[in-house]
C-alpha cells in the first residue's frame, strides 16, 4: 500500500508541474480504483473540463472544506456493502487521491 501511495503522490506532483503524459504512464501502472481515479483526473486536464472537480480545485475555484467534504463523502461511500467492489474500491482511492492533492497544495503554498 505505500508503493502505491507514493506513486499517487508523483502523479499528483507531475500533474501540477504540468507533466500531464508522464502523469498518465505511472497511472497505467497502477492497478484497479487507483489507476481508475489517476486516469479520470489525467483525462479530465487533457480535455480541460472545466467542470471536473481536479481543474476546480487547481483554479483556486473549490475550498478546502469543499475538498474535505468530498473526501469524506467517497470514505462513505467506500464502505456501503450494497455497492460492487470495484465501486468501493474506486471510492476509496479518490478519497486518497484527493487528500494527497490538497496535501501537496498546502506543501506548495
Amino acid at each position: 500500500m505505500i508503493y502505491i501511495r507514493e506513486k499517487v503522490k508523483k502523479v499528483i506532483e507531475l500533474i501540477l508541474r504540468g507533466n500531464i503524459s508522464e502523469a498518465r504512464e505511472i497511472a497505467k501502472g497502477l492497478d484497479g480504483g487507483y489507476r481508475m481515479a489517476l486516469l479520470s483526473i489525467v483525462s479530465s486536464i487533457e480535455r480541460g473540463d472545466r467542470y471536473a472537480l481536479v481543474n476546480r480545485i487547481m483554479s483556486g475555484e473549490v475550498t478546502k472544506d469543499i475538498i474535505l467534504k468530498e473526501i469524506r463523502d467517497s470514505t462513505a461511500r467506500s464502505k456501503q456493502r450494497f455497492r460492487p467492489e470495484y465501486e468501493r474500491e474506486y471510492e476509496e482511492a479518490w478519497s486518497y487521491v484527493l487528500e494527497s492533492l490538497l496535501s501537496v497544495l498546502e506543501e506548495d503554498s
